[in-house]
């Protein structure tokens, strides 16, 4: 077995350099679904579902009662990579900065390791590729688009790289590791105007400075003392001109919790 891993861990950078290679963004992962569906086949999966409409793949292994689940999501981020290494994206604007090139590497290298000992499974693997996961939606269509149905499920599974910590570090913590996301979105409407008579304006952009300023202690005088949340202001659109005041600004940026009751 030994000598399968290192194996392994040889398709594993060869893997992870050519996803690293060629990232697609949230929804646009068919390169990815189908260079993941042909590793699949090549190692005789017992079953495969392959959706066009999601980008998702499913492979299966084994024909046992008992099924574990594997996780690995798909999509990349709207970043321009900087490195210089020889697996450096060849998409412009568009990088895999958050390990699903490794999450994937693993999974696939995960199923050859299954192909080479197939008479050894006793239940049933099923390795599930999510496109999507970047803006929160793949896990929400692949459920609707029936990618569990008829495989129910007995454990699930999933890793996510940490690029902070040394190599071989494992870590299993009791509880939640990573938060919950939604997106935030607040418009302030004002009275536009000349910038040289603000006096003669609402001005939403000084509104809007005041919100941001303030959303930070109503997070800390908000929730209990074991209670964590983050709120993160990242965009603000404002006018188009120097002298002018705008009769609307519209702000974006994240939420972050560990539980529902936090949250709301």
């Amino acid at each position: 077995m030994e000598d399968l891993i290192k194996i392994s861990m040889e398709d594993l950078k060869k893997i992870r350099h050519h996803i690293h290679r060629n990232p697609e963004l949230s929804g646009k992962e068919c390169k990815t679904r189908e260079y993941i569906h042909q590793y699949l086949q090549k190692h005789n999966a017992t079953q495969i579902f392959l959706s066009s409409k999601t980008n998702c793949v499913v492979g299966v292994f084994g024909t046992g009662k008992e099924t574990i689940l594997l996780r690995a999501d798909m999509d990349a981020l709207p970043i321009q990579e900087l490195n210089t290494h020889d697996h450096v994206s060849q998409n412009e604007g568009v990088m895999h900065a958050c390990g699903h090139d490794g999450h994937m590497a693993v999974g696939l290298s995960i199923a050859k390791l299954l192909h080479e000992k197939t008479d050894e499974i006793k239940g049933k693997i099923v390795f599930v590729f999510q496109p999507a996961e970047e803006i929160g939606q793949g896990a929400k269509a692949m459920i609707a688009d029936g990618i569990l149905d008829g495989e129910p499920v007995d454990y699930a599974l999933a890793v996510h790289l940490w690029a902070d910590k040394p190599y071989g570090w494992i870590g299993i913590p009791d509880g939640p590791v990573m938060g919950g996301s939604s997106d935030l979105i607040i418009d302030v409407i004002g009275k536009g105007g000349h910038a040289a008579r603000p006096d003669l304006t609402i001005d939403p952009l000084y509104i809007a400075s005041q919100i941001v300023v303030n959303l930070q202690p109503v997070i800390a005088r908000s929730l209990l003392p074991n209670q964590a949340a983050v709120v993160s202001i990242t965009q603000i659109e404002a006018s188009d001109r120097r002298n002018i005041i705008a009769n609307k600004v519209s702000m974006a940026g994240t939420l972050r919790w560990f539980d529902n009751q936090t949250r709301g």
